[in-house]
């Protein structure tokens, strides 16, 4: 199922609520995105590692708050596996030898973030849908104890708690390589339609005329290859198995 807050959207008519009463999910648990962890707080050993209420907490947002959830991600992350700094990248590589960074969010578990951290790292790509790769990177800072094989498996079983969600968190870029991935503006569309607005909605949320806002939706159907909401909707779903 794709999240969504159905106490959350605007009044819609009937034709909209067949529509989109297959995607509807149980009312989302807040959790605190800025606050999950106090830092100050003693870091808990791996093997206590409560990965599930992690799943949890990513899945029950809704499909628009994907950035929310990337950046929620990258918070936990970095306090249980001890990181004073987690990089996250969306790749794309055109023709061998040749990459392109799509998307990328940093977050620092530092109180004076720094760009040039030297200590121990760990990295893990993953192959995703549309022939691109998501990449996360660990840091420490100089003279840090190193990351050991504990820390890549327990990275390794919280990502593949959360396939589906980052599976939409990629398609949110694009639908594939060949297309390219979605100016901003298209993005922020993108994101919109997965709520349930309706076009003449999303024009006001963006503050946008109801042309501007139709033509961005047009073409987005378009890169997607759907013919309308549903179908874009199905591809949507489709992307989580």
């Amino acid at each position: 199922m794709l999240p969504s807050h159905a106490s959350h959207l605007p009044q819609q008519d009937d034709d909209t609520v067949a529509l989109w009463g297959n995607v509807q999910r149980r009312p989302v648990r807040r959790v605190a995105l800025a606050s999950a962890f106090d830092n100050r707080q003693e870091q808990p050993p791996l093997a206590n590692l409560h990965l599930p209420r992690l799943w949890q907490e990513i899945q029950d947002l809704s499909a628009h708050e994907v950035d929310a959830g990337l950046l929620h991600l990258l918070q936990r992350l970095s306090h249980v596996l001890g990181a004073d700094g987690i990089r996250w990248e969306l790749l794309a590589s055109s023709q061998p030898g040749s990459t392109v960074c799509v998307a990328s969010q940093v977050f620092w578990n530092l109180q004076q973030p720094s760009t040039e951290l030297t200590g121990p790292e760990l990295s893990l790509t993953l192959p995703m849908r549309g022939g691109m790769r998501m990449h996360f990177h660990l840091m420490r800072t100089q003279g840090a104890d190193a990351f050991t094989e504990a820390h890549r498996a327990t990275l390794e079983l919280a990502l593949a708690g959360l396939s589906r969600w980052l599976n939409w968190l990629t398609l949110s870029h694009g639908p594939t390589l060949a297309t390219g991935p979605l100016p901003p503006h298209q993005r922020k569309v993108l994101l919109l339609l997965l709520t349930g607005l309706s076009e003449k909605q999303i024009a006001a949320e963006l503050n946008l005329s109801t042309n501007t806002a139709h033509q961005y939706v047009t073409s987005l159907y378009r890169r997607f290859g759907a013919r309308n909401r549903p179908s874009l909707t199905a591809q949507w779903l489709g992307a989580g198995l």
